[in-house]
């Protein structure tokens, strides 16, 4: 007993082509459909790029404004402190020079001068700046001086010239002794005081090589 379909051969033949059709429409739009989500995922992966890129600029705008802002705030400091002399590393033969130029413009009778071993400390950023900038260190060396005078004077006049020399020092502390067993009265160049003074000489590291944190005295 034959079933009778309920298309014939010749509907087939008709339908054929259509349904090639509709098989290549139906593969195209999978195609495009797969096609679309890769080129969104890139799309997206590309978008969330351009956004972290952005974040970049946008963070690295925010600090060369913030840097710019410290320039402008201790670029006067620096220009003071490297006029001072303390950004220059310790020339202790220098000094001593300077020293023997001021005792010899003074008229001094012989000054001794004793440089100690040069200590140093970290200095530390303040913990609010957002930008601390690179280690700075802070050197002293202890000077000790020690020369006879004609008069009080002659103490104000040695520590006005010390003053001119391009060096930050910091006087710890001074003794002037009367010399009262001597005499021969103003006529005569003896030394008529004797005085003894401590010095801190300072000057700034900027490169240090030791995480240094203690300090001198």
């Amino acid at each position: 007993m034959k079933i009778k379909l309920p298309l014939t051969n010749d509907d087939w033949m008709m339908l054929r082509v259509p349904g090639l059709v509709l098989a290549c429409c139906l593969v195209l739009a999978a195609t495009m459909y797969f096609v679309a989500n890769i080129i969104l995922g890139q799309s997206t992966q590309a978008m969330a790029n351009t956004s972290r890129e952005l974040q970049r600029v946008q963070t690295a705008i925010e600090q060369i404004s913030m840097e710019e802002e410290t320039v402008v705030r201790y670029i006067d400091r620096y220009f003071l402190a490297e006029s001072s002399g303390a950004l220059r590393e310790e020339n202790r033969l220098e000094l001593l020079e300077k020293f023997a130029n001021i005792r010899e413009s003074l008229h001094f009778f012989p000054l001794t001068v004793e440089i100690e071993s040069q200590a140093q400390a970290r200095l530390e950023y303040s913990p609010d700046d957002p930008l601390p900038g690179e280690a700075l260190a802070l050197n002293a060396s202890v000077i000790r001086l020690s020369t006879g005078l004609l008069h009080e004077g002659d103490f104000v006049k040695f520590f006005s010239e010390l003053s001119r020399i391009d060096s930050i020092f910091q006087p710890i502390r001074c003794e002037l002794v009367e010399q009262s067993s001597q005499t021969g009265g103003f006529s005569s160049l003896i030394e008529y005081i004797n005085t003894e003074c401590s010095l801190v000489w300072y000057s700034i590291d900027l490169a240090p090589e030791t995480d240094s944190t203690g300090f001198f005295f």
